[in-house]
């Protein structure tokens, strides 16, 4: 079992999550503990989702496994990878707007 704690990844392809679930192979499994620790947007979510069941590892978060090859884990999957990225979105414009009022 791979299990990923990253203090901060996903803000882009090259980061150290996305080489990690590169390396899973067929019988590991991936576990993050939250979404953004494995990307900001939904395309790479399940990308990376994608690649790792099609060599046969299993992503997990949390305490829950998901299949991107099954409608209802592939649905909530997307949801959870669109309230991060909204989230992520959120944060990075309260920041720009903090860091022009004080200018």
């Amino acid at each position: 079992m791979l299990i990923w704690t990253p203090s901060r990844c996903g803000t882009r392809w090259s980061c150290p999550c996305a080489r990690a679930s590169t390396s899973a192979k067929s019988g590991d499994t991936l576990a993050v503990p939250k979404m953004t620790r494995l990307a900001r947007n939904v395309e790479d979510t399940l990308h990376m989702a994608r690649d790792l069941t099609g060599r046969g590892a299993i992503f997990q978060m949390g305490h829950t496994v998901y299949d991107p090859r099954d409608p209802w884990s592939k649905l909530f999957l997307s949801f959870l990878a669109a309230i991060a990225e909204a989230e992520g979105e959120s944060i990075s414009l309260r920041t720009q707007g903090r860091m022009e009022s004080g200018r």
